[in-house]
């Protein structure tokens, strides 16, 4: 459906992940074989801010430090086009994920499952991060698929 705010499309959650996690193994390749020292510097300061999640942490200020590692990695594969995406996506989908995760109490991915990628990215080793990316949704693409949910997600044009 069209109108001049732009596109609305209904998606499920399984959709949004299973894209999410296309984009997540691609990124985390490329900086595996681009990263910078600057990248480096970046990736870890995002990891370190991230912390681990804890119930008493409010989820919005949470998601958002989350957010910044993710992009960090997206910044860090040298692809303004692949980041361009990556950054449009999960901003149109930023308040739903908040009530998913309030909502469904799924697991947020460790500080740890997050290191991992970070690791392998600085070492240069695209398996190992895309085996981390691989390892830290699997799990959540398998239980999301237990959810019948279907969430409308907002693309401005």
């Amino acid at each position: 459906m069209m109108s001049d705010e732009g596109i609305t499309i209904r998606s499920t959650l399984r959709d949004y992940l299973e894209v999410h996690f296309l984009l997540e193994v691609q990124t985390a390749r490329l900086a595996a074989r681009r990263r910078t020292m600057s990248d480096i510097r970046d990736l870890w300061f995002a990891l370190a801010r991230r912390g681990e999640y804890s119930e008493s942490d409010d989820l919005a200020c949470f998601s958002d430090r989350d957010q910044a590692v993710h992009e960090a990695v997206a910044a860090a594969s040298h692809n303004d086009v692949l980041w361009s995406v990556y950054r449009s996506l999960n901003a149109a989908f930023h308040r739903p994920y908040l009530s998913i995760y309030a909502d469904h109490a799924l697991f947020e991915p460790s500080l740890a499952a997050h290191a991992k990628i970070i690791e392998a990215i600085i070492y240069g080793d695209e398996e190992a991060a895309v085996g981390a990316v691989r390892a830290m949704f699997t799990p959540l693409l398998e239980r999301v698929a237990l959810l019948p949910e279907v969430i409308p997600t907002k693309f401005i044009n």
